[in-house]
């Protein structure tokens, strides 16, 4: 929600298309962008992490709840996510920096196809391990 209760709402631009020469390996429609994209090379799909925006993250409820990291297949179908807090502690997250836009916990990620990982790196140089990407596309 926005200052006053008023909704953000997303729509569609018609000045981003597919362009000619393009292809499309699938398609979905996610109810919040990531911030960041990872894609697979070894599987059609991609990881998404954070949250584009505001992820009014204050508070342990939202850790609960958002999904942060996500695994997303070539049907557009999240197949796993990861909340905050199956990713640090609360305590770890209450190190973290809490704005007006939520907890900035997002450093960096990558992807090690060949472990079957998603390396996730927050603030405060925090590592932390995700699970197995490629079996959990369909």
């Amino acid at each position: 929600m926005a200052k006053g209760g008023n909704r953000y709402v997303i729509k569609p631009n018609p000045d981003v298309s597919v362009r000619t020469g393009d292809k499309v390996y699938g398609t979905g429609e996610l109810s919040r962008p990531p911030r960041e994209l990872l894609v697979l090379s070894k599987s059609p799909g991609f990881v998404g992490l954070g949250l584009y925006g505001y992820n009014y993250g204050f508070d342990e409820k939202a850790w609960r709840s958002q999904q942060v990291v996500i695994i997303v297949s070539k049907s557009g179908k999240v197949t796993h996510f990861k909340t905050l807090v199956d990713l640090f502690s609360v305590e770890v997250l209450r190190g973290f920096e809490i704005t007006a836009g939520g907890i900035n916990w997002l450093h960096s990620g990558w992807l090690d196809e060949d472990r079957h990982e998603v390396v996730v790196t927050g603030g405060g140089d925090l590592f932390t391990d995700f699970l197995d990407p490629p079996s959990q596309l369909g």
